[in-house]
């Protein structure tokens, strides 16, 4: 992924700051705890499953009425 300044380019921005606020969201606090949950998962590995290196886990799914 690149910087605010490499998308701001291709953009043709006169602004960093358009690009930013347009284009690049700030996450909310609990997304943000999710991914570096599951970067952990994943980087850690399943250690009961020798020469794995994800951690295999069966995901709930959501139901239509969930949508």
């Amino acid at each position: 992924m690149g910087s605010v300044k490499d998308i701001q380019a291709h953009l043709r921005h006169a602004k960093a700051d358009t690009t930013a606020s347009e284009y690049m969201p700030e996450l909310p606090e609990s997304v943000q705890q999710m991914v570096g949950s599951v970067y952990h998962m994943l980087a850690k590995g399943d250690e009961n499953k020798k020469g794995r290196s994800i951690c295999y886990q069966k995901l709930p799914t959501l139901g239509k009425s969930s949508l």
